[in-house]
């Protein structure tokens, strides 16, 4: 069974979480059951923040691209792509120079961005796409979030995706259906 520490702590409180995920991990093997797995995702995001397209404008050596002017808090910054759907006022997520892309993260073959001229413009990272991001399979478009937070704001915050995610063996739940779902862990989990 996985079970996510975000669903944990929304369940039986945050207050309650002093534990840090190999203390938790340990827990939870010498009291409910063998851990197969442990998935970190804090680190899949760093480096990926809402931006504000504040203006468009056609590439002028490429007819398939377009330049975007972003706003990512602190500064406006210039991206191409070639997704021409995306318009002045959309917020998306940009990957900054130095960052990895999300779904590469872990692979043993990384995608690590930087700032590089595109037909002969300078292009500041990207704008993931879902599966780039690794939330979904498009990577037809880029992704244009629905959120009100303001540009600058991590991806991960405003989406829930700095969590950890721990595989529990199914065996050690046949003998325990109090356990049997997100709520009953927690609820274990709270007690120990």
């Amino acid at each position: 069974m996985k079970i996510s520490i975000d669903i944990m702590k929304q369940y039986s409180g945050e207050e309650q979480w002093t534990l840090t995920v190999p203390e938790l991990v340990t827990k939870i093997g010498r009291q409910l059951g063998a851990v197969e797995e442990t998935l970190d995702l804090t680190g899949n995001y760093d480096g990926v923040v809402v931006a504000d397209i504040v203006e468009v404008a056609p590439h002028p050596n490429a007819d398939k691209l377009n330049i975007y002017q972003a706003f990512d808090g602190q500064e406006t910054v210039q991206v191409v792509s070639g997704d021409r759907q995306i318009q002045a006022g959309d917020k998306v997520a940009w990957i900054k120079p130095g960052a990895t892309v999300p779904s590469t993260w872990g692979t043993d073959q990384p995608l690590v961005l930087e700032a590089r001229p595109m037909r002969g413009e300078i292009s500041n990272g990207m704008f993931g796409s879902g599966k780039e991001l690794a939330i979904n399979d498009d990577h037809e478009r880029v992704l244009i979030l629905d959120t009100d937070a303001p540009a600058g704001t991590p991806f991960s915050q405003v989406y829930g995706l700095d969590d950890a995610i721990i595989d529990i063996e199914n065996k050690m739940f046949t003998h325990r259906p109090d356990l049997f779902g997100n709520l009953g862990v927690a609820r274990e989990l709270a007690g120990i």
